[in-house]
């Protein structure tokens, strides 16, 4: 049995900001958001991108993806639920209807990309 090999990047939501820098999967899959140990309270959800210039929100055929996130907390996300959400992506704090601003400071994010 082959090891799974995760990669991690990072991305940052500017201070006052909800939505975060873009990050390249590379045909990659997320597989996991480590959030800032300091966290404006609000969930997290997602754009998607082929090109790094148009984005979409990431939705599952019903609903908006979302993910309750705290603090400094590992967010397990399944497998198949992004796919398809293109190769760039951006992590949300809050939803695309009530976005959330991170306070007082950048927020910086973990990104666990299975390779």
């Amino acid at each position: 049995m082959s090891k799974v090999k995760l990669v991690s990047h990072s991305a940052t939501i500017a201070i006052n900001g909800s939505l975060s820098t873009s990050v390249d999967l590379n045909g990659g899959v997320l597989e996991g958001v480590v959030m800032s140990a300091v966290w404006t309270a609000a969930s997290i959800s997602f754009e998607g991108s082929m090109d790094d210039t148009t984005f979409y929100e990431v939705g599952n055929g019903a609903a908006e993806v979302t993910y309750v996130a705290g603090a400094g907390w590992v967010i397990a996300i399944p497998a198949g639920v992004l796919d398809g959400a293109g190769r760039y992506i951006k992590i949300r704090s809050g939803t695309s209807i009530a976005p959330v601003n991170q306070l007082v400071a950048v927020r910086t994010l973990g990104l666990l990309v299975r390779a």
